[in-house]
């Protein structure tokens, strides 16, 4: 793919289309803003470059809507999935006077921007227009056509085939990779090409499918997979262990029995735990010393996925998550990439730097397609233009 500094931006417009979908609380307000914190090298460098004008194109959950519903009802109908807490955090970031906050709207989109500043705005959730999610062509043109160039800097939804992820980049004029989207598979694709070993890959979470198939990619060159969350009970189902009324994905219990089958030594399945009604809560105290020391041992570590329920609501059960990300933040040697909103945000909750870590991925679902070998729409787009 190109890179965005060949290009000559002095006096050009310019959509971004950019990832801000982050966690709010209850009352509304950012819990972590590391997203929005990613997108600043692009914006910056353009600015630095004498652009004209910054479209910035973002989405925030799943809004309810029904197809053509008028853009104002959808608005009213999904109050605390506006963007507007992201439009005053991104002043804060660029240093730009947050105390008032203006909007104008874009047409012929027909969507309201955030004024962030002059010649820089934030286009409301785009998940707020019906077009978005069916791919459609026409909004992809009028999102390509609001500038000269449109800039993908939104890995962590590279994977889905939208309308501001797909169709805009086809109908560009030109489309190019942001700053973060380059950073992302630069350091992702070295956990498949400048391997360093021990290579040990902690997976836990929700969600085992997800998870299976980056299993098959690197199971040649991971040294160990270190199991927590619904895919390690998955696999001790797997395996023959009575999880009790544990949460295990029945349909990939055959696919993990597979895997162990193909190399037994590489899986490490938690030999204890913390029960809770007949349920896995979290991995126990000899499993947190095990995965420890594998992970002090190691040179190269990738996490997604945290190893027990760590909610608000379950903060008895975050020890053994919180053990592991000690451990990976401490390893000196290693090359260190974590992801996931969940694991990402669990980091920031207890207090460590991320800078502690070699990189951190915007993407969850994204990042595990891409290590897994799939192809992601965003980015065949990329390459086609």
């Amino acid at each position: 793919m190109q890179n965005l500094k060949e290009f000559n931006f002095k006096g050009k417009k310019v959509v971004i289309r950019t990832d801000y979908d982050v966690p709010l609380n209850q009352d509304g307000e950012i819990v972590d803003d590391y997203r929005i914190k990613a997108s600043l090298p692009t914006i910056e460098y353009l600015q630095s470059q004498g652009v004209k004008e910054i479209y910035l194109v973002a989405h925030l959950g799943r809004p309810v809507l029904r197809p053509r519903e008028k853009f104002s009802n959808i608005q009213a109908g999904n109050v605390r999935l506006g963007l507007g807490a992201v439009a005053l955090r991104l002043k804060e970031l660029l240093n730009i006077d947050s105390e008032s906050l203006n909007t104008k709207e874009i047409k012929p989109l027909g969507i309201p921007a955030y004024i962030i500043t002059r010649g820089v705005y934030l286009l409301e959730n785009i998940r707020f227009d019906w077009r978005e999610t069916d791919n459609n062509g026409e909004l992809g043109r009028q999102l390509a056509q609001l500038g000269d160039y449109y800039i993908y800097d939104a890995f962590a939804v590279a994977h889905r085939t939208h309308a501001s992820t797909a169709a805009a980049i086809k109908e560009a004029r030109v489309a190019l990779p942001g700053l973060q989207l380059l950073s992302e598979i630069d350091h992702l694709d070295q956990l498949k090409t400048e391997i360093k070993h021990p290579f040990v890959c902690v997976l836990g979470g929700a969600k085992a499918k997800s998870k299976i198939p980056v299993m098959q990619e690197l199971i040649d060159s991971v040294d160990t997979f270190l199991l927590g969350g619904v895919i390690a009970n998955t696999f001790l189902k797997a395996e023959g262990v009575d999880v009790k009324r544990s949460t295990v994905e029945l349909a990939e219990v055959k696919e993990s029995a597979d895997l162990i089958k193909q190399a037994p030594q590489k899986f490490v399945l938690p030999e204890d735990y913390t029960w809770q009604s007949g349920k896995i809560m979290d991995i126990g105290q000899k499993a947190r010393q095990n995965f420890k020391q594998k992970i002090h041992d190691a040179k190269t570590i990738f996490w997604n996925g945290t190893v027990g329920v760590t909610s608000l609501n379950a903060q008895d059960f975050k020890f053994g998550s919180e053990e592991v990300a000690r451990a990976i933040a401490t390893n000196q040697q290693a090359l260190k990439i974590i992801s996931g909103g969940d694991t990402v945000g669990f980091v920031n909750e207890i207090g460590l730097n991320l800078h502690q870590f070699s990189f951190v991925s915007t993407g969850g679902g994204a990042t595990l397609k891409y290590l897994a070998g799939e192809k992601l729409p965003a980015m065949e787009e990329l390459k086609r233009k």
